[in-house]
């Protein structure tokens, strides 16, 4: 395993909402889905486990290594971390934006060597973003700039790739592409954790699920044991409706009409 947690708790110190104690582990090759409704704790279990917050209790293992002990920038080494908003100072050309990434190789002087302009070209490829390498990041469409993001994470050469609801505000081509390439990654051998609301998206995409719901796991495993009627319902409180999708045999969820006066519940 690449990633491991261990009986993780965090918490809000402005309210009394706890998350955990969760544990699960991530390994090479795996494209693994945290789901869950709103104020599940998502966000806050990928912090935990990037490192960017510290949990309460228990460990997070990056490498078979504390991840506490590591300092930022060895952790950048090996983990890449893209949060649901990017904030830039600045607007910088795509390709200086992929470049970026490249920052926690470079040495003291901070030069790029042919090895990095390299890899940016490899992620620029990867990413299908390299015909826009001189546009500035403020003249993309929504699911340019999300690829150019993730283009600069994966110059970061890491291990481990971990993306907070990376295709929110995308249009459904633009969700599915990203997808796509997050799949892709994974089949390169790379250990993939997604945040999503999306659950057609990570039944279809993801190896495995987690599943939260007021900051504890009520779940782990394949779509086909998550995605499911009775367990959608009592985390989503109704609302929902589990088919099959036509071509690939996996479980899909629509939405549902509230219950109707003679309590019964009719579909969309």
């Amino acid at each position: 395993m690449l990633l491991q947690l261990d009986q993780v708790t965090g918490s809000y110190a402005s309210t009394s909402w706890r998350l955990g104690p969760v544990s699960f582990e991530l390994g090479a090759g795996e494209l693994l889905g945290i789901i869950g409704p709103n104020g599940a704790g998502k966000s806050t279990l990928l912090q935990i486990a990037a490192g960017i917050r510290r949990p309460d209790t228990g460990q997070v293992r990056l490498l078979d290594q504390p991840l506490s002990r590591l300092s930022r920038r060895a952790i950048a080494r090996h983990l890449g971390y893209l949060p649901q908003q990017v904030a830039s100072l600045f607007d910088y050309r795509v390709e200086q934006v992929v470049a970026l990434g490249r920052y926690v190789h470079l040495r003291a002087l901070g030069f790029m060597q042919p090895r990095d302009q390299k890899v940016v070209e490899s992620c620029l490829a990867r990413t299908e973003t390299a015909a826009y390498r001189n546009r500035l990041l403020s003249e993309l469409s929504g699911g340019e700039r999300q690829r150019v993001l993730l283009a600069s994470v994966l110059a970061q050469e890491p291990q481990i790739l971990m993306l907070d609801e990376p295709t929110t505000g995308l249009d459904l081509h633009h969700q599915v592409r990203f997808f796509d390439l997050l799949a892709e990654q994974a089949r390169r051998g790379l250990a993939v954790a997604v945040v999503t609301h999306d659950l057609n998206l990570a039944g279809l995409f993801c190896t495995r699920l987690l599943l939260l719901q007021d900051g504890l796991v009520v779940g782990q495993g394949q779509s086909h044991d998550l995605l499911e009627q009775d367990l959608l319902d009592r985390v989503y409180r109704g609302g929902v409706c589990v088919i099959r999708h036509p071509r690939f045999d996996r479980p899909q969820v629509l939405p549902c009409r509230p219950a109707a006066s003679d309590g019964k519940q009719d579909e969309l």
